[in-house]
């Protein structure tokens, strides 16, 4: 039988690259879609980049595409022949989903016949439509879902949706260098879950297609989480014990924790309110732990689709943070 060809979208971000790196481990031929084929291979959630030789003994193949140009992704798929392809929402913004959905299309177009959508666990309904804009990410995600659902049809498509990224300990990185870090909420806790074991599965899948699917691995959308429940306070306190140093977490309200984001750290300034501002939701509530998201069965399913799809549990937060150290310093 001859390797399935797939085709990776985002392959130097921190889920793409190991998604690429795992679907050529598991016989894969793995093309990968840049916006500038040019750029080095960096793992953005460890700063590792893959070695030229490294990039040759897994047979990866560069190919110019960007997902927010229809064109060049038809021009892509046709090119490579890929039948599979993993994607990801860009920003989540109305207009990013106006061009996803059209790309989408032309991944269908052009002879795609399976995608796997690297999408968000905040979605925690089934009714995908009765979600609101106003919750902008699980919105954004939600409406990629819908439009896979209505292009592809259910069956072609898997909607990975993992958690808290780890990696987003790298919005304090520059006030974890000051030795004091402020933000909204640091008592809500959230699971921590590595890129890399996100890539690992989404990897996998994209490799097998829709035949990993049995009683045991359930069809889209797959949930993932990391393996412990963290506040914001005990991750700091984790990689100060890592980093050999004393990190000062300060409360602040909404608005200044937004400004500290936008300024400090560069972030959009709609996604800063969108993410801090669930954290602050959340605290005022007293529920601290993302509503919902780690009680019931999207929990449950979570914390075991690691082991289904990989073979063991999800990597913990120290050991991370122990390989990601030398970002902070």
């Amino acid at each position: 039988m001859s390797s399935p060809k797939v085709i990776v979208f985002g392959p130097t971000g921190g889920v793409g690259l190991p998604t690429a790196i795992t679907a050529a481990e598991n016989d894969a031929k793995v093309y990968l879609a840049m916006r500038d084929p040019s750029k080095p291979l960096v793992h953005s959630g460890t700063t590792t980049t893959l070695t030229e030789s490294q990039e040759t003994s897994l047979g990866f193949e560069r190919v110019k595409a960007d997902f927010s140009d229809p064109s060049s992704v038809e021009s892509a798929v046709r090119t490579t022949g890929a039948k599979r392809a993993f994607i990801y929402l860009l920003q989540p913004t109305p207009q990013a989903n106006a061009y996803t959905k059209e790309s989408i299309k032309a991944l269908k177009s052009a002879g795609v016949e399976f995608v796997v959508f690297l999408s968000s666990a905040s979605i925690a309904v089934e009714d995908l439509n009765s979600i609101k804009p106003s919750d902008v990410i699980e919105y954004a995600h939600a409406q990629v879902e819908l439009n896979l659902e209505e292009v592809f049809g259910a069956g072609a498509y898997a909607a990975v949706r993992p958690a808290y990224f780890a990696s987003n300990i790298f919005w304090w990185v520059n006030m974890v260098k000051q030795g004091e870090v402020t933000t909204v909420g640091p008592e809500v806790r959230f699971d921590w879950i590595v890129s890399e074991d996100i890539g690992r599965v989404s990897g996998k899948i994209l490799a097998q297609g829709p035949s990993i699917f049995d009683e045991k691995t359930k069809k889209s959308p797959i949930y993932l989480h990391g393996p412990k429940i963290v506040s914001f306070n005990d991750a700091m306190k984790i990689l100060g014990k890592v980093l050999g140093k004393e990190i000062k977490v300060t409360s602040v309200d909404l608005e200044e924790a937004v400004k500290a984001m936008v300024e400090v750290n560069g972030m959009p300034e709609f996604l800063a309110r969108a993410v801090l501002g669930m954290v602050d939701e959340l605290a005022k509530s007293g529920n601290l732990e993302a509503a919902g998201l780690y009680t019931g069965r999207y929990h449950e399913e979570g914390m075991k689709n690691h082991e289904l799809y990989m073979g063991k549990k999800s990597t913990e937060l120290e050991e991370y943070l122990e390989k990601i150290k030398g970002t902070f310093a």
